[in-house]
């Protein structure tokens, strides 16, 4: 054990054996018992693995840069050349460790030797470099939102914009992003690379018809109950007002196999659900906004609107498609309930830490309760996510891509996402109605548009 408390719990005992070219993989521990597992394998098959007793972290690689140097003096005393590198070509760190002390003629030329391979490797790394770096450049450069970053004061502590930052001015406050901070608090958030275990393909398909209007519903495995109540009342296929309504389930997974199956079971019988391999939790409903566009772009790019929205939710489709024939610029903004400027949140679940957002007030955002979203929005959005990070909560993280796309809002009072008086009529001139009880839904259908008991709640969809 060194005197910083790490210890090496998997030596590589064949690495440095012979002569040659070697490698050795430096890791941490991980929670996962079946990655420890595979990890033990790998050592026994290969032989390359040095475990340390430390967690993965962003801040721990610098005690793997300290072990490493320890492991190497301590197990490598006649190494000749050690090439030690890491990730992407901004972080990788070159090590050359010549032989010193006293050597016979044959060490003398083994050395003369390693200056002449060091030369060749540095030249190398002089050409590739530049193929490297230019590239990169003009990545970093595509990638600067709005053209030029505006200085400027933002709201609340100005942290300055540090290596590799974003920054997004509103005409109001300029909002910065430091990557680094969030690859340090959620690391999970930035390194999910969507897959689809329930593609959903089938969504979207069909013969050209009227125009499509999309409901997408956050959900969750076990909230079978819920997905079986919207598709018997709101989320119900058909042709409504000129457009045809078509309802998608999105999930993460569950731990419980029961639940699993019973969604495949939906997904057969329905064929409108998305499973993409998340587990389901506060913060990873922004993974799944960003999934959502990706799959958007490659499943169902024929949708005229999308509306995005909770399983827990009363939605009136007739309401949504009459507001959309009677506003003549609905294809040119996002819909919803706008928050302005709210105050971030240092306490209950929707906390954020000051070092991942030290700034006191967000964007500009729709509540992530409801809102609706033109096809032409959905490209723009999706290149953005490309290069913002992913925030933890998934509201204002749509508003930080809106922003970085250049996109504006239209704000309705009746994107009801705090809930209404519970009369019944009130219900018919929502578009939606957050918080609704299973049985309330139920009630509330069935009082509008079978007993018809308000007027102008318009048509079911047929």
């Amino acid at each position: 054990m060194s005197s910083d408390g790490s210890s090496v719990v998997l030596r590589s005992a064949r690495c440095c054996s012979g002569s040659g070219v070697g490698a050795v993989f430096l890791v941490g521990v991980s929670p996962e018992p079946r990655h420890m597992a595979l990890l033990e394998e790998e050592s026994q098959e290969f032989g390359d693995v040095v475990l340390w007793d430390f967690g993965e972290s962003h801040h721990n690689l610098s005690l793997k840069e300290r072990c490493f140097l320890r492991w190497v003096g301590a197990l490598l005393p006649a190494l000749e050349i050690c090439v030690s590198h890491r990730g992407l070509v901004s972080d990788g760190i070159f090590f050359f460790f010549p032989t010193f002390g006293r050597a016979s003629r044959g060490a003398e030329m083994k050395l003369w030797d390693a200056v002449i391979l060091i030369r060749i490797l540095l030249l190398l790394l002089l050409i590739g470099g530049f193929f490297w770096l230019f590239p990169a450049v003009r990545i970093r450069l595509r990638r600067t939102p709005q053209g030029t970053p505006c200085p400027g004061p933002g709201p609340g502590p100005d942290p300055g914009p540090g290596p590799g930052a974003v920054e997004l001015p509103d005409g109001t406050f300029t909002f910065r992003l430091d990557p680094a901070a969030f690859w340090a608090e959620f690391p999970q958030l930035q390194s999910y690379r969507c897959r689809e275990l329930i593609p959903g393909d089938g969504v979207c398909t069909g013969p050209p018809g009227p125009p499509l209007l999309l409901l997408a519903v956050k959900s969750h495995p076990e909230s079978s109950a819920r997905r079986a109540t919207a598709r018997r009342t709101w989320a119900r296929p058909g042709v409504l007002g000129g457009y045809r309504v078509r309802a998608v389930f999105l999930v993460g997974v569950s731990p419980e196999p029961r639940h699993m199956a019973l969604l495949e079971e939906e997904s057969q019988e329905f064929g409108d659900v998305v499973l993409w391999d998340i587990g389901e939790s506060h913060h990873n409903l922004s993974l799944k906004e960003r999934c959502f566009l990706r799959w958007v772009g490659a499943h169902c790019g024929q949708a005229d609107f999308i509306f995005k929205g909770d399983d827990d939710e009363f939605v009136t489709p007739p309401a949504l498609v009459s507001y959309l024939r009677q506003t003549p610029d609905a294809s040119h903004v996002i819909h919803g309930n706008i928050q302005r400027h709210p105050p971030v949140m240092r306490t209950t679940k929707y906390r954020v830490s000051s070092a991942l957002f030290p700034q006191d007030t967000y964007p500009d955002f729709p509540s992530g309760g409801g809102f609706l979203m033109p096809r032409s929005s959905v490209p723009a959005l999706a290149a953005a996510s490309e290069r913002i990070p992913v925030f933890p909560l998934d509201d204002v993280y749509l508003g930080f891509l809106a922003l970085a796309a250049g996109l504006r809002y239209r704000h309705d009072a009746r994107f009801r996402v705090y809930g209404v008086k519970d009369e019944l009529c009130l219900y018919g001139e929502a578009f939606l109605v957050h918080g609704v009880s299973l049985g309330r839904a139920e009630e509330v259908w069935r009082g509008l548009y079978t007993e018809r008991r308000c007027n102008g709640t318009g048509p079911l969809p047929s």
